[in-house]
């Protein structure tokens, strides 16, 4: 399973329902873009980079995994250069603090 797809059952519904934001990832490697929208309670992901997301992860596929996996850390990734957020950057760790489990917690 693609671990952006992954994500979206791993939102906490009940802590969302007034949320509305918007995450766009594009994964360099492979060319592939993304968006992964909370919208009242509900995840939906995108097979395209949305026109406005509140920011925008540019890596690797891989580092994602390892992110998502806990094997590295979202700052980890950020300081080594990486990952690249447009945007700022603690929009995307709110954004990632909605979602439950493995993953959550390597975000910071």
């Amino acid at each position: 399973m693609d671990p952006l797809q992954g994500m979206v059952i791993k939102l906490r519904a009940e802590d969302t329902k007034d949320v509305h934001m918007t995450m766009g990832f594009v994964f360099a490697d492979t060319s592939e873009t993304y968006g992964l929208e909370i919208s009242e309670g509900v995840c939906q992901l995108h097979p395209s980079l949305p026109r406005t997301t509140h920011a925008t992860v540019v890596t690797a596929k891989a580092v994602v995994d390892k992110i998502l996996l806990r094997q590295t850390m979202l700052s980890q990734a950020m300081e080594d250069g990486s990952l690249k957020i447009a945007g700022n950057p603690e929009t995307v760790k709110k954004f990632f603090g909605y979602f439950q489990g493995p993953g959550a917690e390597g975000l910071s």
